[in-house]
């Protein structure tokens, strides 16, 4: 998402109010668009983070025929990519280091959430958007026994044993220690988040956040909520959004150095 395709978005979508992604990166210069511009992002723990990530791209490969035999070597490959280090920070600073992310962040209005509270984020989030009837009505979905989930009738030994390694990762701790070292600013970030960030962004919150989130929870176990896209809006964007923005919108990827040859 670079500023000239910003200009371009918000001509072909006057009414735009936000944009999300992984191509949104706060040290692009979208500022020079929209000077006012504010930016939101979750942060989770870098370990967890990366096991889920090389799960993923376990069960993605297998789907596109690539199946390997020994992961724990594959995780050993995965980390030395410079793509797969400490990605939350080479997300958001230009840098790719915790610094760098406090930096952007003490010079740009900004809102950290975090995974591990993200009922609480959900309510940070509303508020600080400012859209008071936003619905945070949501459903959980577990894409390890996904219903689209082709390898579980295709492949579901292989399936079982990406399963297994993912448990094996969460304990391992050579393993642990082998993610640990590939995302120590990432852990920086997390940890100064966790200890100073995010305290302050709760305690500045204007409403009773435990009773709220409370209150959520118990909706949703009630009432599980109809997130069916409405068919207008589906016709909207896939008839009319998608083929421009082929045309005017740029969809190459930048390039990234060092990338794993399996992953």
């Amino acid at each position: 998402m670079s500023p000239d395709n910003l200009r371009k978005l918000r001509w072909i979508y006057p009414n735009l109010k936000s944009i999300f992604g992984h191509t949104i990166r706060p040290y692009s210069g979208l500022q020079t668009v929209v000077p006012d511009i504010k930016y939101c992002t979750f942060i989770r723990d870098p370990i967890a983070r990366s096991i889920s990530q090389i799960t993923w791209n376990l069960r993605w490969k297998a789907h596109q025929g690539g199946f390997f035999d020994d992961f724990q070597v594959l995780v050993k490959d995965w980390v030395l990519a410079t793509d797969n280090r400490n990605r939350q920070c080479r997300q958001l600073s230009a840098e790719g280091t915790f610094e760098g992310v406090k930096n952007m962040a003490e010079n740009n209005p900004f809102l950290f959430l975090r995974v591990e509270d993200f009922d609480e984020s959900l309510f940070l989030f509303r508020h600080w958007t400012g859209e008071s009837r936003m619905d945070l009505s949501y459903a959980l979905r577990n894409t390890g026994v996904d219903r689209y989930e082709r390898l579980q009738n295709s492949q579901p030994e292989y399936l079982e044993k990406v399963r297994n390694f993912n448990n094996f990762l969460k304990e391992d701790e050579d393993m642990q220690s082998i993610l640990a070292e590939a995302n120590q600013e990432d852990q920086a970030l997390a940890d100064w988040v966790e200890s100073d960030v995010w305290p302050k962004q709760t305690e500045a919150y204007p409403g009773n956040l435990p009773e709220e989130v409370l209150n959520l929870r118990q909706h949703l176990e009630q009432s599980p909520p109809n997130l069916n896209e409405p068919i207008l809006a589906r016709l909207h964007r896939n008839v009319i959004l998608k083929p421009i923005r082929s045309v005017l919108l740029s969809g190459r990827e930048p390039e990234e150095d060092l990338r794993s040859p399996w992953l």
